[in-house]
């Protein structure tokens, strides 16, 4: 008997996704792994889309989770931002199945499924938050807008796990030898040359 069962449906669809991806999951295979009736999955959720929704609704409540423990013992407001950007691209790196679901992969209408676009968007008001703490600081570069430096800062921390998720570090070995992508130094390496964008010397 499970005391909450559209939790466990969710933890359970989570589980396949780490093993197979978002086509591993189906409304009987779920029903299946949680031990339940094949019935019981709709008492929660419409349809599989409905599953999926609920899923990436969590994948999102679960990286702003990792982002808040990474940032909240840190004080200087820049290095926030640099812990922020290294929890977020550890959750990519830890996660490739989820977070390329969460996105990439899913074809949710996000209309539809406004639990997503919230969840979605708590990382980035977090951000936007840093962002905005960093430049009332004295050290900031004033002329640079906030937004437009949460979306590049966004972008490059985005496009960075992509990169490091799908396995493509070994183009840049390839291109240039002499590098040895090591993923703790070159995140760190990419968020302080983020940082030089707004801060002065």
């Amino acid at each position: 008997h499970h005391g909450n069962l559209r939790e466990a449906l969710i933890e359970s669809a989570v589980s396949l996704i780490r093993d197979g991806g978002a086509q591993a999951v189906s409304m009987r295979t779920v029903a299946q792994k949680t031990g339940v009736s094949r019935a019981a999955p709709y008492h929660h959720f419409k349809d599989k889309d409905a599953l999926l929704a609920a899923v990436m609704t969590a994948g999102f409540h679960m990286l702003t989770q990792r982002i808040r423990d990474a940032i909240d013992p840190i004080e200087d407001p820049w290095q926030r931002i640099v812990h922020m950007g290294r929890a977020y691209v550890h959750f990519a790196l830890n996660e490739p199945m989820l977070s390329r679901m969460m996105f990439g992969d899913s074809l949710l209408d996000k209309e539809e499924h406004p639990d997503v676009r919230d969840a979605g968007q708590e990382s980035f008001s977090l951000l936007m938050q840093l962002v905005i703490e960093c430049m009332a600081l004295p050290d900031a570069r004033t002329e640079v807008d906030p937004l437009t430096f949460a979306m590049g800062a966004w972008s490059t921390v985005h496009g960075l796990s992509l990169l490091l998720v799908e396995g493509k570090s070994e183009v840049i070995e390839h291109a240039c030898p002499t590098a040895t992508i090591v993923n703790e130094k070159i995140i760190d390496d990419v968020l302080e040359m983020l940082l030089y964008s707004i801060r002065r010397d």
